[in-house]
C-alpha cells in the first residue's frame, strides 16, 4: 500500500501524511451565537463573538452544533438559516443577519483553517 495511514488513537493522529497533518491538526473552536443582537441600520442585525486567537485573515468553516432533541435541533437549524454571513477579524468573529436575527442561541463549531 502506498502513502500513510490515518490513525485517531488517545486522541492523538498518527503516521499520518504531511499534508493531511496541515488539515486534521488545526484547531476547532465552540462558541456561541446569542440572542443579544445590534441592530446594523438597514443591512439587518450584527454580533460580536469572542474568539481568542483567530485572526482576519483565518479561513473558517463553520456549521451548528444540534441539540440531540430533533424538536429543538429543528428549531436551531431554522435560527442557522437566518445567519447570512459570518466574518473574522482579530481575537472574534462578526455574525451578520440581513434581514431576520434567530432568537434562540445556536452553539457553532468553527474550524480554523
Amino acid at each position: 500500500m502506498n502513502g500513510n495511514i490515518l490513525i485517531y488513537d488517545d486522541l492523538k493522529y498518527k503516521n499520518i501524511s504531511p499534508k493531511a497533518a496541515n488539515l486534521v491538526m488545526k484547531d476547532i473552536k465552540i462558541v456561541t451565537v446569542t440572542t443579544s443582537w445590534s441592530e446594523n441600520g438597514s443591512n439587518g442585525f450584527v454580533q460580536d463573538i469572542p474568539l481568542n486567537g483567530i485572526r482576519a485573515e483565518d479561513i473558517i468553516f463553520v456549521s451548528p452544533i444540534l441539540s440531540g432533541d430533533i424538536a429543538l435541533a429543528k428549531y436551531q437549524l431554522s435560527a442557522w438559516n437566518k445567519i447570512d454571513k459570518i466574518i473574522t477579524d482579530t481575537n472574534k468573529i462578526t455574525v451578520y443577519c440581513f434581514s431576520e436575527a434567530p432568537t434562540i442561541e445556536i452553539p457553532l463549531q468553527i474550524w480554523v483553517i
